[in-house]
C-alpha cells in the first residue's frame, strides 16, 4: 500500500474540516425542525389537557437551546446571523401569554397564528443561511484547491 503524499494528506484533512460546520450545521437545522414540531404538538397536548405547562415549557427550553447551538454552528462557518433576531425571546413572550390563559383549542387557536409565524420565519432564514454557508463552502474550497496547472508544475518539482 502506498502512501500518501504530504500534498494528499493535506488536502483530505483540509476538506474534512471544512465539511465538519456543513455537518454541524446540517446537524443543528435538523434538531430545530424536530424541536419546532415538538412545540407545536406539547401546545396542541396542552390545549387537550394531556400535557401541562411544564411540558410545553421544557419543549420551548429545548428549542432555544438548540437554536443557540445552531447560531453558533452558523457563526462558526462564518454566516452572519444577526438577521435571525432572537427567536427563543419572540417564543417565550407568546408562549406565556399563552399559557396565563385556561387550556383550551380556543385560546390555543388565539396564539397558534403568531407562534406558527415566528416558527415558519426561522425556517425560512434557517434555509437561506444553510444556502450561505454551502456558499462560503464552496468558496473556501476553490480557494484552497490548487488549479490542475498549479498541481502539474508542483509535481514536475
Amino acid at each position: 500500500m502506498s502512501e500518501l503524499s504530504d500534498s494528499a494528506r493535506l488536502a483530505r484533512s483540509l476538506s474534512t474540516l471544512r465539511s465538519s460546520p456543513m455537518a454541524t450545521i446540517e446537524s443543528s437545522v435538523t434538531r430545530l425542525l424536530v424541536l419546532t414540531k415538538h412545540l407545536l404538538e406539547s401546545l396542541t397536548q396542552w390545549a387537550r389537557r394531556e400535557a401541562d405547562d411544564k411540558f410545553v415549557l421544557d419543549a420551548y427550553v429545548k428549542l432555544g437551546n438548540d437554536f443557540r447551538a445552531a447560531a453558533r454552528s452558523f457563526t462558526t462557518a462564518g454566516v452572519d446571523i444577526l438577521d435571525l433576531g432572537d427567536v427563543p425571546r419572540a417564543l417565550r413572550i407568546v408562549l406565556e401569554l399563552a399559557l396565563s390563559e385556561a387550556p383550551t383549542q380556543e385560546n390555543l387557536d388565539r396564539f397558534l397564528p403568531n407562534i406558527r409565524s415566528i416558527i415558519v420565519t426561522l425556517l425560512l432564514n434557517l434555509k437561506a443561511k444553510q444556502t450561505r454557508a454551502k456558499e462560503l463552502a464552496a468558496e473556501q474550497s476553490h480557494v484552497s484547491t490548487p488549479s490542475p496547472q498549479v498541481r502539474r508544475s508542483s509535481e514536475m518539482n
